[in-house]
């Protein structure tokens, strides 16, 4: 029984360990990632509303030719007023013909964020500011790694050292539970231990011999029948009582058990039941 517990228990704590472990594992690259992500997008919407308000006053000045005047245009998307940070911008004007770009070309995975240009209230064009994934993605690759390596040492810790201690100590309880069982079967009284409902749990040699071999799952009143040795008459068991009261009760000396085998057994001292966390324990003093 306490194999199936502890492997119900071990197997419980390796899911537990588990899920925090793969939690861990993806929370932290994706994490990273999302983050890394969103202030990206935000840096370059940013550039990208800089960069077309740099581009008002010449929009201003030329609304219908600014679009011709790309040496302008170009060294003010260089310049001013942020400077670029390996991003590529482009700028189009509202028929969407490329005006001029600046920057290196950008290969591969990347993002892009534009910003309308605006004369007066009037749309007529855009800057899109592209930037590169790589540098992201490879950040997010190292705290994958990273992210398996904590995720391997909190399944460690979570699973294999709970496991070990609990290995310990049901060992441990275990041994106990051996040695308190030779000891009840040594001594020299029936012993019964019954649950709340009276269903015995466990009997020692002795009581076996009295009452019977297969005690354990049979209910114990309907074994002990209890009289008074004076008049013959049945009196309320030990176990019954301790049973409806919730405490510890006993017989008087003048009683005597008689089995279902109609064997007698007068008492030669006091029978003690004891009530203890919903879980009785019945010694039998019998003769």
């Amino acid at each position: 029984m306490h194999l199936i517990q502890n492997d119900q228990l071990t197997k419980l704590i390796t899911r537990f360990a588990l899920a925090i472990s793969i939690i861990t594992g993806l929370t932290l690259p994706l994490g990273y990632g999302l983050i890394g992500y969103y202030n990206l997008s935000d840096s370059l919407l940013f550039k990208a509303k800089i960069k077309a308000h740099a581009q008002s006053e010449i929009i201003t000045s030329l609304p219908n030719t600014w679009m011709y005047a790309e040496n302008r245009t170009n060294g003010i998307l260089s310049r001013e007023p942020v400077a670029l940070d390996n991003e590529y911008i482009e700028v189009f004007d509202n028929e969407e013909e490329l005006v001029t770009s600046t920057g290196s070309k950008i290969d591969g995975i990347n993002i892009q964020r534009s910003y309308p240009l605006y004369d007066i209230n009037k749309v007529v064009g855009r800057v899109t500011v592209k930037a590169s994934l790589d540098d992201l993605l490879i950040n997010v690759i190292w705290s994958l790694i990273l992210g398996a390596v904590l995720s391997g040492l909190i399944y460690f810790i979570l699973r294999w050292l709970p496991v070990r201690a609990l290995q310990r100590i049901s060992t441990e309880l275990y041994i106990e539970k051996e040695r308190a069982e030779k000891t009840l079967q040594a001594v020299s009284e029936a012993v019964i231990l019954t649950d709340a409902k009276g269903e015995i749990l466990y009997s020692n040699a002795l009581a076996k011999t009295m009452l019977g071999d297969k005690l354990e799952g049979q209910i114990a009143s309907t074994l002990l029948h209890i009289k008074d040795q004076m008049t013959g008459l049945a009196v309320e068991s030990a176990l019954c009582k301790a049973l409806r009261l919730g405490v510890m009760a006993k017989c008087n000396r003048q009683s005597i058990l008689e089995t279902t085998t109609h064997k007698k057994y007068p008492s030669r001292s006091t029978r003690h039941l004891s009530l203890i966390n919903k879980v009785t324990f019945l010694v039998l003093y019998f003769a």
